[in-house]
């Protein structure tokens, strides 16, 4: 794990990809729109092979000052040609739902399609 500070990231070492990257309850508290953009270009910069985002994936306004829904889905395929959607897993505790807590986000699974440098031969 690494902290993040979008403005002092800087993805030079080796250390700080891996094959897969992941980004739990962080997109929609992205209020600022560089702040977005440089998140979301990091996240794709760190993952070799994957990247699962748990989020919310529309541009529905919320009541509360701390969360801006995004449809990010829209970001990667505009910024990050190389990387499709294998699967989303829905929140089975939708806003609404009456069975306990409830979340907006549900799980996308995203995988890139140019192998890693240097393992365009193996299977």
């Amino acid at each position: 794990f690494v902290h993040y500070d979008p403005r002092g990231f800087t993805q030079t070492h080796p250390s700080l990809q891996a094959d897969l990257a992941l980004s739990l309850d962080v997109i929609y508290h992205l209020l600022e729109d560089e702040t977005y953009q440089l998140y979301m270009s990091h996240l794709f910069q760190c993952a070799r092979r994957f990247v699962i985002i748990y989020s919310s994936n529309s541009t529905t306004a919320h009541p509360t000052a701390h969360v801006r829904h995004r449809k990010f889905t829209d970001w990667i395929e505009q910024h990050q040609p190389g990387w499709i959607c294998t699967g989303v897993t829905r929140n089975p505790y939708p806003p609404g739902c009456d069975d306990g807590p409830t979340s907006f986000a549900d799980f996308y699974f995203f995988k890139n399609t140019k192998p890693p440098e240097g393992e365009e031969n193996q299977h």
